[in-house]
């Protein structure tokens, strides 16, 4: 099933929905905690774009673990997987981050087909746990996902063009 498309590899593919889905989720979950007006307009956009990403991250890495056994190992291969066996992990903890900030949003402002909560107030302690976890988990997961990447490009283009 992660192996080939139209007798292509699916992971060179994929990953790239993976490398520019995480890095925005990243980015809008980070945003709306921290923005409260970026928050009540990005609505339900943390959500779904973490989904998104999560979704990818893994494809990606399945597809990739299918790929690896058709070409010869390499230390920088070995690498590579390491990394991009972490990326799901740090999608998964930014997807945490992005409910926690559409829960926000609902019980402050309300979400578009979801009426807002009597009593809206969010306590502080939230607040203020849920800008920490949205800023860790964004950094981590660009991190992540840059670190992955790079190494799974040395791992195919050092052989190639020396390096």
């Amino acid at each position: 099933m992660f192996d080939t498309i139209a007798g292509l590899p699916l992971h060179p593919l994929v990953v790239h929905a993976a490398v520019v889905l995480l890095p925005a989720a990243a980015l809008v979950v980070a945003g709306a905690a921290l923005w409260p007006r970026f928050r009540r307009w990005s609505a339900w956009l943390p959500l779904l774009l973490t989904g998104g990403a999560f979704v990818m991250t893994v494809v990606a890495k399945e597809s990739g673990e299918r790929l690896a056994t058709r070409v010869s190992g390499s230390a920088a291969l070995g690498r590579h997987m390491e990394l991009g066996g972490q990326v799901p992990l740090w999608a998964a903890g930014l997807g945490l981050a992005a409910l926690a900030v559409t829960w926000w949003t609902w019980r402050e402002s309300g979400l578009p087909l979801l009426a807002r909560p009597e009593g809206g107030e969010v306590p502080r302690w939230f607040r203020l746990t849920t800008m920490v976890l949205a800023v860790v988990m964004a950094l981590g997961s660009l991190t992540s996902v840059v670190l992955a990447g790079h190494s799974g490009a040395t791992a195919v283009w050092s052989p190639i063009v020396g390096g």
